[in-house]
């Protein structure tokens, strides 16, 4: 009887079995592995080594992630870290604003000394 059901061009059943029992290959020689061990040598042999890939994937999408949340952060004021990067920018404006007042009283104090010079000369 064939059967073509499960087969492509509808063998009988007693002929698959048959042809592996006519080949001269004694049972010793022949080798079963599981599908982890097969798919674990060819992991080895083609020098991949799967897990090691994940592990480094993952972190790096972790570190692109801490990317992320560090630049939506840097500008949030209601942070302590914000806190105080206002807090160092308004020292350093208002360091600047007291700087431009000495400019100006130095210059002011300039003028007047080079004023009272030239009144000592004349």
């Amino acid at each position: 009887t064939v059967v073509q059901y499960g087969r492509r061009k509808g063998t009988p059943k007693s002929q698959d079995i048959s042809e592996l029992t006519r080949q001269t290959v004694k049972p010793s020689q022949i080798v079963l592995l599981s599908r982890n061990d097969w798919s674990r040598i060819q992991q080895q042999l083609s020098g991949v080594n799967e897990e090691k890939e994940e592990a480094k994937r993952r972190l790096e999408q972790r570190k692109a992630k801490h990317h992320i949340s560090q630049a939506t952060v840097k500008h949030w004021e209601n942070t302590i870290e914000g806190q105080r990067l206002k807090r160092l920018e308004n020292r350093k404006l208002k360091a600047l604003k007291d700087e431009e007042k000495k400019m100006k009283i130095d210059e002011e104090e300039a003028r007047y000394q080079a004023a009272l010079r030239k009144d000592a000369i004349e």
